[in-house]
């Protein structure tokens, strides 16, 4: 299990379509539809970026599920060596 930092950035005229990924992302989250391991541990969302700290088994099955979703978003994503 790792804990992973996505970074998420996209133009304003994106804005709505990003809001529509992260509420269907947080609903997943808190209706217990997520993949199997994942979990949403914190998000920030602010004018045309957004944070999000994931505890999931890998950072590669996490960008691949986030691939397959096809946000309309740039993804920057780190692995933490630590969080609390």
């Amino acid at each position: 299990m790792v804990f992973v930092l996505v970074h998420h950035t996209w133009d304003q005229s994106k804005d709505k379509d990003a809001q529509k990924f992260f509420d269907t992302v947080k609903a997943a989250a808190s209706g217990g539809k997520l993949p199997k391991g994942f979990q949403l541990q914190y998000t920030h969302i602010g004018k045309g970026e957004a944070y999000c700290i994931w505890s999931v088994p890998s950072s590669k099955e996490l960008m691949d599920v986030a691939s397959s979703l096809k946000p309309p978003t740039k993804i920057d994503a780190k692995e933490l060596t630590k969080f609390s």
